[in-house]
């Protein structure tokens, strides 16, 4: 999804700007498709659906974890958080994603 993409990249640019309001903004638009990633299939491994449904969950609660990070102006904990965001979406990639 082109859009998660897009979104992690501003993201990370708000969170290195300090800047609470585009942080929210951009937490939004993911946490706004993620039901839709919740509800797609993997391209592969499709026996384990139930780890897919799980890392997006896990995903949506890291998008929270920078979001109310970020709002509290603890950026560096935020982006430390963001981090984990990214590793939480290339495990995915990795092993549902052709």
């Amino acid at each position: 999804m082109p859009m998660f993409s897009m979104a992690l990249a501003e993201l990370e640019t708000a969170i290195e700007k300090g800047d609470a309001t585009a942080v929210t903004v951009q937490t939004d638009k993911i946490l706004t498709a993620l039901p839709d990633l919740k509800k797609s299939k993997p391209h592969k491994n499709l026996k384990q659906i139930t780890a897919y449904k799980k890392i997006a969950t896990e995903f949506g609660d890291n998008v929270l974890a920078v979001r109310k990070l970020a709002i509290n102006g603890d950026f560096g904990a935020a982006k430390e958080a963001f981090d984990k965001l990214e590793s939480r979406c290339a495990e995915c990639h990795t092993r549902f994603k052709d």
